[in-house]
């Protein structure tokens, strides 16, 4: 059986030994090592000639932040993060993160994780990508709560005066303060697509087009902007699932 190695990064003593915790009832994993200071973390991670498969990384770390770690993080090593805000889940995901992990979290969910960083690890980042789908955690306007959010539930993404809202299946919308700019970092650009200065659509959820607007699955119809004219049309004819349409 293989046996996948962990690093813990992470300041608090507690949440520290949650985690060694929950992953000794896991037989394929191994804690080889715990830090709280990221900045050794770093030259640890950087320096791991294949002897760690998970990074633990924990987001609010004194003096220098998980994402900046992430980005000098070798290639092979799989990184989950952690923290307890959860507007720092976008940054995460586009940092190649396998999950985001939102405290307090339980067992369940800490193997959830565990079982993609295993998927991730076997078949590689491009073969875990194709089978998997990807995640967000977004923070709600006005709220103080947060929503997951998988991609292929969404059929487009409209921003309305200060807030860009999530219209999802089931006639569900999720009501944000993010930019159109900032939400496009995040997002699976083989799936999304800017197709208005206000609008971003799910590809897979194209079912025509209607004097000069894009007809969704739930009936909405978009605007095709002239700026990102030719760029749809490119995906619409390349796109196997709707270029018949």
């Amino acid at each position: 059986m293989m046996i996948y190695k962990v690093l813990i990064v992470e300041d608090e003593p507690p949440s520290s030994d949650l985690l060694v915790k929950f992953i000794g009832r896991i037989s394929w994993l191994k804690v080889v090592g715990t830090e709280a200071d990221p900045f050794i973390a770093s030259e640890i991670l950087q320096n791991s000639e294949r002897k760690i498969d998970i990074v633990l990384l924990d987001i609010d770390l004194p003096g220098k932040l998980g994402t900046e770690i992430a980005k000098v993080i070798p290639a092979h090593i799989c990184i989950i993060f952690s923290s307890a805000y959860g507007n720092y889940a976008l940054e995460a995901f586009s940092l190649n993160a396998v999950d985001f992990l939102q405290k307090p979290f339980s067992f369940e969910r800490f193997l959830d994780a565990m079982q993609r960083a295993k998927i991730w690890l076997s078949r590689g980042i491009d073969a875990y990508k194709s089978s998997t789908a990807q995640k967000y955690n977004v923070k709600l306007s006005g709220k103080g709560q947060n929503a997951f959010i998988v991609d292929e539930e969404i059929i487009y993404l409209e921003t309305l005066k200060d807030n860009l809202y999530f219209h999802l299946e089931k006639n569900t919308s999720y009501k944000t303060n993010y930019t159109i700019e900032y939400i496009m970092q995040s997002l699976n650009t083989s799936l999304f697509l800017q197709v208005h200065r206000s609008f971003i659509i799910n590809i897979k959820k194209v079912r025509g087009l209607s004097n000069g607007n894009i007809i969704m699955s739930n009936g909405a119809e978009i605007p095709l902007g002239n700026m990102y004219r030719n760029s749809f049309h490119e995906r619409f004819i390349k796109d196997e699932n709707i270029k018949d349409l």
